[in-house]
C-alpha cells in the first residue's frame, strides 16, 4: 500500500498536467490505487465476493469513469488516499449488492416493473373491499363461496332483496360488472 505523501505528490503533479489522463503520473495514480485497492478490498476477496479482475475493473472505472478523478484532483481536502479509500470501498459494497440481487436472463419472457394483470386486480379488489361495511364485505365473501342467499338474509335478519342490493352495490363497486 502506498502512503499519503506519496498520493498526495502524485495527485498533484496531475493538478499541474495540461492532460491529466495522458501524463505517466496517471500510470503511478493507477498503480498505486490498484496496490491499495487490493489491501482494501482483501476481506471480500476472501468471502469470494469480488476477485483480482473485478478489482481491476472497479478501480479502472473509479478513475476513468463518473468524473471521479476530476473531482480527486479538485479536492482540497488534503487527503486523496482517504478519498479513494472510502470511494472505492462504496462502489465495492454497491457492485456486491447489486450482484446480490436476482438477475433475469434476456429472453425469460418475463417484463419488468409490470406485475402480471390478475395480481394487478387483486391489488385493486383488495382495495375496493376494505373500503366496504364490514357486514356488506361479509356477505360478498358468503356468495362468492357459494353460500345461499336465503340463509345469509336470515342470519342478518334482514330480506333477500337487501342481500341482492349489496351484492349489485358491490359488483359496481369493484367493477366487476
Amino acid at each position: 500500500m502506498s502512503t499519503d505523501d506519496e498520493w498526495r505528490a502524485v495527485v498533484g503533479e496531475l493538478r499541474a498536467e495540461e492532460a491529466p489522463y495522458q501524463s505517466p503520473a496517471f500510470a503511478r495514480l493507477h498503480a498505486m490505487a490498484e496496490g491499495d485497492a487490493r489491501g482494501l478490498l482483501a476481506g471480500f476477496v476472501r468471502q469470494g465476493k469480488l476477485d483480482e479482475a473485478r478489482i481491476h475493473d472497479l478501480v479502472g472505472d473509479w478513475l476513468l469513469r463518473d468524473g471521479r478523478l476530476d473531482a480527486l484532483l479538485a479536492s482540497d481536502q488534503g487527503r486523496p488516499r482517504q478519498l479513494f479509500a472510502t470511494s472505492i470501498l462504496r462502489t465495492a459494497l454497491s457492485w456486491i449488492r447489486r450482484k446480490a440481487g436476482k438477475v433475469v436472463e434476456p429472453g425469460a419472457g418475463v417484463e419488468l416493473g409490470v406485475p402480471p394483470p390478475d395480481h394487478v386486480f387483486l391489488v385493486h379488489a383488495r382495495q375496493r373491499l376494505s373500503a366496504l361495511a364490514p357486514r356488506d364485505r361479509d356477505v360478498i365473501v358468503a356468495v362468492h363461496a357459494g353460500e345461499d342467499r336465503e340463509a345469509l338474509a336470515r342470519y342478518y335478519g334482514i330480506s333477500r332483496a337487501a342481500i341482492d342490493q349489496i351484492v349489485s352495490r358491490a359488483r359496481r363497486t369493484l367493477g366487476a360488472e
